[in-house]
């Protein structure tokens, strides 16, 4: 909705508000701005963009990241890379993932402005997609990462993991792969389910995955 005014000041000032309110709360850190450039509107998580115009979300990113951060509240630019750019129904989880079809370079000109933009601007912390780019699931995608988003923007804050997203990067008999996976991918915080249920683990089996993966060579220190 914010996108609607056009106005990086609105949005700038909306983020303000929302980081004094989370402070008062205990809450220092929020899962926002998302910069998705929505190219089909059937995208299950359209309501989260600004728009479908790079520019705007470009200029309403960066205002909502000064916003956040102006009042001791670290932003989060999310989700790193090809959010709005999936095709539709490509993905195995319904319609809010996908695969994106573009190559390197056609990200680097549109959808990777925004967190250009927005990473000059501090962003502290990144969240990965849910969703795929050529078939390979962000999640464990070591191109876009780290070689990217670390070694080449010179990222050095948290990559953090969508909410459960690490489990699908293997079959979930094989859950210790896939947390392997993106560790070695790029990945520094995964978000794991508040309550552990079907399917899912505690963090203290993920904390003992990685501390045995660590001694068997498996994921560097």
């Amino acid at each position: 909705g914010l996108g609607c005014s056009r106005d990086p000041e609105i949005a700038r000032r909306c983020a303000e508000l929302t980081a004094v309110e989370s402070r008062a709360t205990g809450v220092h850190w929020v899962f926002a701005p998302a910069l998705s450039v929505v190219q089909d509107i059937r995208w299950g998580r359209s309501y989260e963009a600004f728009s479908d115009d790079f520019d705007l979300v470009l200029q309403m990113g960066v205002a909502a990241v000064q916003g956040y951060q102006a009042n001791h509240t670290v932003a989060c630019i999310k989700h790193w890379i090809g959010d709005g750019a999936t095709a539709f129904c490509s993905g195995s989880h319904a319609f809010d993932q996908g695969d994106c079809p573009l190559s390197e370079q056609e990200l680097r000109k549109t959808h990777m402005r925004p967190y250009v933009a927005c990473l000059r601007a501090g962003a502290q912390t990144v969240m990965a997609s849910f969703s795929s780019v050529k078939g390979e699931k962000m999640h464990g995608h070591k191109r876009w990462l780290t070689e990217v988003l670390k070694d080449e923007l010179g990222f050095d804050g948290i990559v953090v993991s969508d909410w459960a997203a690490v489990d699908q990067l293997a079959p979930r008999e094989k859950w210790q792969d896939a947390l392997v996976k993106a560790v070695n991918g790029g990945i520094d915080m995964v978000m794991l389910p508040g309550v552990v249920s079907s399917g899912h683990h505690s963090y203290e089996e993920y904390f003992q995955v990685m501390q045995d993966a660590v001694q068997r060579g498996l994921i560097s220190q």
